[in-house]
């Protein structure tokens, strides 16, 4: 992955407004975290480097492709979601699978990844949609690790019902990519209850994780 800053961007002094068109860089790095395998991030990805949109800046020695430090400052809101991200990946075993998911013989241990859409088990996989949502499982001798992730690229904010959970566990929203900050994303272990879980409302081209809990 190159960039995580929208291509148009202009320069590589950009400031990042998660909440408008830098929306697509926080999108980008919650599917990125999100994936099962090693998450590759480009130097200063974390930061809204875009290189101008130039994946091939490896003969550019010039700004094009220098990291500007002051970044740091300028998108520290892109950075301390980016943190945030890194964290709930590695307090979340079903999102760090060393194998594919339903390769294990054995019920413990085995990750189960289901897709959906807008209502659970119905995923709409045409060309034409524009919705999306996953449940990652991992199977554990006394609980599972539970992920959901609702992904709405439509430009309307659209409502999901996510699967139910058993235990008398509640899906807890960890991040909400179209919420103002510091709403947008929660330390691992204080996530809020989804007040109704049987209706979540995803924002338009918003990305929604919940955890089980």
């Amino acid at each position: 992955m190159s960039t995580i800053a929208p291509p148009r961007a202009p320069g590589s002094g950009l400031r990042v407004d998660i909440r408008s068109e830098g929306a697509a860089a926080v999108n980008a790095l919650a599917m990125l975290l999100l994936s099962q395998g090693v998450s590759m991030l480009l130097m200063g990805g974390e930061m809204g480097r875009t290189q101008r949109g130039n994946n091939n800046a490896y003969c550019q020695d010039n700004e094009l492709s220098w990291l500007d430090w002051s970044l740091r400052q300028t998108n520290a809101e892109l950075i301390r979601f980016c943190q945030a991200l890194i964290a709930f990946r590695k307090a979340q075993p079903a999102l760090r699978h060393p194998r594919f998911p339903g390769c294990c013989k054995d019920q413990s241990g085995r990750l189960e990844l289901t897709w959906h859409g807008t209502q659970p088990w119905r995923a709409d996989l045409s060309g034409s949609s524009r919705v999306l949502a996953f449940q990652a499982r991992l199977r554990g001798e006394n609980r599972d690790d539970i992920v959901y992730a609702a992904f709405n690229m439509y430009w309307e904010t659209l409502p999901f019902e996510p699967p139910e959970l058993a235990d008398g566990r509640r899906w807890h929203v960890f991040a909400n990519t179209a919420a103002a900050s510091p709403h947008d994303v929660y330390p691992p272990g204080d996530e809020p209850p989804l007040e109704d879980p049987k209706r979540l409302l995803v924002g338009g081209r918003g990305v929604v994780i919940l955890v089980a809990r």
